[in-house]
C-alpha cells in the first residue's frame, strides 16, 4: 500500500508539470501560423530580387509544414474533439437521415415562433434596441412578474423605454450631446438605469425610479364596484374576458396609478474623467460585484474601462491587445474578445488572466453566452463559423482555475464579408442564427448531450402576417437580440427606415436530469450511518447497563434512558407527586431519628 501511494503521487505531479496535449496542440498551430507567415514574406522578397531562386527554399519551408500539419491533426484525434481549422466535416449539418422526422421538427419550430409587437416610432429609425429589465409592476398573465422592458434609441438621439405591451414607460434624450453612440440598459430588477454614450465621448447616467401617483389622482376615482376595486370615471367595461384580455385591462389601471421617471442624471466627459484623448468606445457592459455596480468600457486601443456606478471612481486595465472587440459577463467573471481568443477580467486584482480561449486561426467578430447550459460560450468567426467554446466553473473567485477548450463549430450560411450582419442570439433551449437570406438557423439545445450526438440545425423562416401590410414582401433582416428569456427583437430594413419587431418562442422551460438526480441518495446515506452508529452503541454497552432497545436508541441520539418512560401527562404528573411524597417521607423519618438520638445522647 506504501508503494501503490508513492507511485500515485509520482504520477500526479508527472501529470500536472507535463504539458497537456491541447497545449501541445495550440503552440503547434502557432508554429504553423509563423511558418505561413515567412513563407508569404520570404516568396514576396524573393520575387522582387532577381536571379534568386526559391526552390530550396520553398522545399525546406514545405516539409516543414507537412510535419507541423501532420503533428497538429494527431494531436486533435487524440484531444477528442472535431479539428476547428479543416475545412469539413463540421459538426452540423442541415440533412438529417430521416427526412421526414427532419421536417416534423422543423414546421413544430416554427410554429413556436409568434410576433408580438411591431416597432414603426412613426416614421423615425430605430438605431439601438435592447431587452432590458424593468422595475416589475405587476405579474404577467403566465404568473411571473414583469421585468423585461424594450429599450430604444431614434435616430441617434432620443431614448424610448418600453414594455412588451408597447405602452411607453419612459423617455429621455441625448441631443444636448450631440447624440447616442453607445446605449445599454440595465439588467437588475431592483435597480432601473440606462447608461449612454454620445460621439464626443460624453457618459450620461439615468436612474429611472417607480413611484405610486394613486393620492394624486384620487379625485379622478369616484366609483366602487362590489369587488372593492376603483374605476376612472370614463372607463368603459370590456367585453373580452380572456385571461390576456383582463391582464391587460388590470395592467392598464396599474399603469394610470404608477408611473416610471427619470430621477436624476449624471453625465461627464470621458476624455477627462478617464484623462484620455483620441479614444473610440465600442463596448458596454454592466457588472455587480459585492454589491457596487460597474460600467465596463472596451476601447479601440486595448483597454478595460471600468467605472463605478455613480460616477466617482475609475481605472483601467490594459488587455495587451490593440483593439477590444466585445465585454460580456460570464458567471461570476467578465470575458473579454479579441481578434483570436477570449481572455478573461481578474477583477480583484486589475488584471488580465492567462488563461485564453484560442480561436486558432479563425477570426472572432462577436460571441454569445448560452443561457441554458453553464460554461457553453459561441463564438461568430469572420469565416461564417459559429466557434463552440467550454469553460469550468468559477471555483473561489480563482480566474486562473478557469479551463477553456475548443469544442468544435458549427457551419452555417452566414455572410462571409464582415461581422455586422451576422447575428447570434441564445433562447430558453434554442440558439438561434440570422443568415443573410433572412431566415433563422435554428439548433435545438434542449439537451446538449443529444446535440452533440447528433447536431441538426433547421432553418424556418419569421413570421410576419399581423403586419404584412406595412412591411415589404422581404424584409431585409439586420441584427437579433435576446436576453435570458424567450423574448427577441429582430430589427429590419425598409425601403424608408428600420423596423423592429418582437417576437416570442412559445417553448416551455425544460431542465436537463442526470441519472444521479433521478434517484435520492439522502435515504439510504442515513440508514446506513444510522445502522453504523447503532452497531456502535450496542457493542460499547457498559456492563450493567440497560440493553433494551429504547436505551440503545437513546444513546444513538446522544442521551440515555432516564427512569421510566411515561405514555401519558397524568402518569408523569403522579409520577412526579410519588416522587414528592416519597422525598417527604424520607425527610420526616430522617428528623424524626435525628430528634429520637439526641434524646438518648442526652
Amino acid at each position: 500500500m506504501k508503494y501503490f501511494s508513492f507511485a500515485f503521487l509520482v504520477l500526479l505531479f508527472i501529470a500536472v508539470e507535463s504539458k497537456t496535449l491541447l497545449d501541445i496542440e495550440i503552440e503547434t498551430t502557432k508554429e504553423l501560423i509563423e511558418l505561413y507567415q515567412r513563407k508569404a514574406d520570404l516568396i514576396s522578397k524573393m520575387n522582387t530580387t532577381e536571379g534568386v531562386s526559391t526552390n530550396k527554399v520553398e522545399e525546406a519551408i514545405s516539409k516543414q509544414e507537412r510535419f507541423l500539419t501532420k503533428k497538429r491533426v494527431n494531436m486533435t484525434e487524440m484531444i477528442g474533439f472535431e479539428d476547428p481549422f479543416k475545412e469539413s466535416p463540421h459538426y452540423v449539418s442541415s440533412v438529417s437521415d430521416n427526412q421526414k422526422e427532419y421536417e416534423k421538427h422543423r414546421d413544430r419550430l416554427e410554429s413556436l415562433f409568434h410576433e408580438r409587437i411591431l416597432f414603426d416610432e412613426n416614421g423615425r429609425n430605430i438605431t439601438q434596441h435592447q431587452i432590458m429589465n424593468i422595475k416589475p409592476l405587476t405579474r404577467s398573465s403566465s404568473g411571473g412578474y414583469m421585468v423585461q422592458g424594450v429599450l430604444l434609441g431614434l435616430d441617434n438621439i432620443d431614448i424610448h423605454v418600453y414594455d412588451v405591451y408597447k405602452n411607453l414607460l419612459v423617455n429621455m434624450s441625448m441631443a444636448e450631446y450631440g447624440g447616442i453612440k453607445l446605449l445599454k440598459g440595465s439588467n437588475h430588477n431592483e435597480d432601473m438605469y440606462i447608461v449612454a454614450i454620445s460621439p464626443d465621448n460624453h457618459l450620461c447616467e439615468f436612474n429611472i425610479e417607480l413611484i405610486n401617483t394613486f393620492n394624486k389622482r384620487k379625485e379622478e376615482q369616484n366609483t366602487r364596484n362590489p369587488k372593492g376595486i376603483l374605476h376612472p370615471i370614463n372607463e368603459t367595461k370590456s367585453k373580452e374576458t380572456g385571461r390576456e384580455d383582463l391582464f391587460n385591462k388590470n395592467y392598464k389601471r396599474m399603469l394610470s396609478l404608477y408611473k416610471y421617471y427619470v430621477e436624476n442624471s449624471k453625465c461627464v466627459n470621458l476624455n477627462e474623467f478617464m484623462n484620455t484623448t483620441n479614444v473610440n468606445y465600442n463596448h458596454i457592459e454592466f457588472y455587480m460585484n459585492r454589491g457596487i455596480k460597474y460600467y465596463i468600457l472596451g476601447d479601440d486601443q486595448g483597454y478595460v474601462n471600468i467605472i463605478e456606478k455613480g460616477l466617482e471612481n475609475r481605472y483601467r486595465i490594459y488587455s495587451g491587445e490593440d483593439e477590444i472587440i466585445q465585454i460580456v459577463k460570464h458567471s461570476l467573471t467578465l470575458m473579454i474578445v479579441n481578434k483570436h481568443d477570449i481572455r478573461f477580467i481578474k477583477f480583484f486584482k486589475r488584471e488580465i488572466s492567462s488563461i485564453r480561449c484560442h480561436s486558432g486561426i479563425s477570426e472572432l467578430k462577436s460571441i454569445v453566452v448560452d443561457t441554458n447550459h453553464n460554461g457553453f460560450v459561441y463564438g461568430i468567426s469572420a469565416d461564417g463559423d459559429i466557434l463552440m467554446f467550454k469553460t469550468e466553473k468559477l471555483v473561489n473567485n480563482n480566474v486562473d482555475n478557469i479551463k477553456c477548450n475548443l469544442q468544435g463549430k458549427l457551419k452555417v450560411n452566414l455572410p462571409k464579408d464582415g461581422g455586422k450582419e451576422i447575428s447570434l442570439s441564445s433562447l430558453t433551449n434554442y440558439l438561434i442564427a440570422l443568415k443573410s437570406d433572412g431566415n433563422l438557423e435554428i439548433f435545438d439545445m434542449t439537451n446538449i448531450n443529444d446535440f452533440f450526438a447528433n447536431p441538426i440545425s433547421y432553418s424556418i423562416k419569421l413570421p410576419f402576417t399581423t403586419y404584412s401590410e406595412i412591411l415589404p414582401s422581404t424584409p431585409a433582416l439586420r441584427s437579433i437580440k435576446s436576453f435570458n428569456g424567450n423574448l427577441f427583437l429582430v430589427n429590419f430594413l425598409t425601403p424608408t427606415n428600420s423596423k423592429l419587431a418582437l417576437y416570442e418562442c412559445l417553448t416551455p422551460v425544460k431542465r436537463e436530469t442526470n441519472e444521479g438526480e433521478l434517484f435520492n441518495f439522502k435515504f439510504p446515506i442515513f440508514f446506513i450511518a444510522f445502522a453504523v452508529v447503532l452497531v456502535f452503541q450496542f457493542a460499547n454497552r457498559k456492563e450493567g447497563e440497560d440493553n433494551d432497545i429504547i436505551s440503545i436508541l437513546l444513546g444513538c441520539c446522544g442521551m440515555r434512558k432516564r427512569g421510566k418512560i411515561f405514555r401519558n401527562k397524568k402518569e408523569k404528573e403522579m409520577h412526579e407527586l410519588e416522587k414528592l411524597v416519597t422525598q417527604f417521607t424520607k425527610r420526616n423519618t430522617d428528623a424524626m431519628d435525628k430528634i429520637g438520638g439526641d434524646k438518648l445522647g442526652g
